[in-house]
């Protein structure tokens, strides 16, 4: 049996290398089932990345930019994605920023 995610995360982890020039990567954020679910929220837990939600098809499809202020040395970074459903209990889900 196939059971798809209601929220698909893909990638679920972004990262750089030391040195390597501190651009935006993107992590795409799909709605499956036919359902509509909204991401409300993106944070980092971490403030040396940056995160930017973009809302390309309200209730299916986002994008998350991830950028972080430097890559000098490893560190990284937990990035909370937060949902409205379901309502009584709004799903968390989590992806990953990675310096190394």
């Amino acid at each position: 049996m196939n059971i798809e995610e209601l929220v698909r995360i893909e990638p679920q982890l972004v990262f750089w290398r030391v040195g390597e020039k501190p651009d935006s990567k993107t992590i795409h954020v799909a709605i499956g089932n036919g359902a509509l679910v909204r991401v409300v929220r993106v944070r980092s837990d971490n403030p040396a990345f940056k995160v930017k939600l973009i809302e390309l098809k309200p209730g299916k499809a986002y994008e998350i930019r991830v950028t972080p202020s430097q890559v000098t040395g490893p560190t990284g970074a937990i990035l909370v994605i937060e949902t409205d459903y379901p309502a009584d209990n709004p799903e968390t889900r989590y992806a990953y920023a990675r310096i190394k």
